[in-house]
């Protein structure tokens, strides 16, 4: 009987040490599987899509590669036979971070895995700005507005969506990730759209207004759901989330005071 307790007593302690731990870590909740795809022996255009199971939405996908949006479940124009991460956010702050690498299937695929990471660094000391590095100036790129778009993962076909309602007023302040409006696809299904910033909303269209993915006669972009406007100057960001950057390069000042130098040098 006593050993039936104490058998009793430790389960219970251990359940209720596991369920404390998950509420004080929502991130051990929240599961991220990567499909890697290699379609071709071409280089640079491995293919990675993220499954998450569990937590919040929405979710954040930031992804290694700057060029792919930080709403979207994949990615693509991976190099082959390198370490890609993606870091996946929920509405609630827990993340979850894995790395992937895309095999090679190719002798071109294999050489280039070797020679890229020597380019690299040779880019880093060449596009390096010692200004910037010492604190002279402040390189980031600052903006005052950035457009709400809808987003990709939702709206991966050319056509007209219907504004179904805004949850928001014109001009009203709005957090990053507070519902924005709910949109319907041609197939009558619905999501929502958040805001991918902090700001004050600017309207470019009206409720049961349709919105389409076609750009406009003589544009090159659909235009945009509307516009976050900054209550001050916030860092330009890359599709993936990171910060971009305006610097001056040293082999650019290497050049220029190679000049100076020649110029100086022939004048003797």
């Amino acid at each position: 009987m006593k050993k039936y307790i104490l058998f009793t007593s430790i389960f219970i302690s251990s359940f209720l040490l596991t369920f404390l731990n998950a509420q004080e870590n929502p991130s051990a909740s929240l599961q991220l599987e990567i499909e890697i795809e290699n379609p071709t022996k071409e280089i640079n255009d491995g293919i990675a899509k993220a499954k998450v199971s569990n937590g919040e939405a929405p979710f954040q996908y930031k992804w290694s590669n700057q060029n792919t949006s930080i709403d979207s479940t994949r990615s693509t124009g991976l190099i082959e036979g390198l370490k890609h991460t993606l870091t996946v956010t929920d509405a609630k702050g827990a993340s979850i971070t894995k790395e992937f690498k895309i095999p090679t299937e190719s002798i071109t695929e294999m050489f280039n895995s070797n020679v890229q990471p020597a380019v690299d660094v040779l880019g880093a000391i060449l596009f390096w700005d010692p200004f910037a590095a010492t604190g002279l100036y402040d390189a980031t790129v600052y903006v005052s507005e950035v457009k709400l778009e809808l987003p990709i993962k939702e709206t991966k076909i050319e056509a007209d969506y219907l504004i179904k309602s805004w949850k928001v007023q014109e001009n009203e302040h709005i957090k990053k990730g507070d519902e924005v409006a709910i949109i319907e696809k041609p197939d009558k299904s619905t999501f929502t759209v958040f805001a991918n910033r902090t700001g004050s909303i600017e309207k470019h269209y009206q409720a049961n207004d349709t919105i389409s993915r076609k750009p406009e006669t003589g544009e090159f972009k659909a235009r945009a759901l509307g516009i976050i406007h900054f209550d001050e100057p916030q860092p330009l960001l890359h599709p993936n989330g990171d910060i971009k950057t305006n610097t001056i390069p040293f082999i650019v000042i290497w050049l220029i005071l190679g000049s100076i130098f020649l110029l100086f040098a022939s004048s003797l």
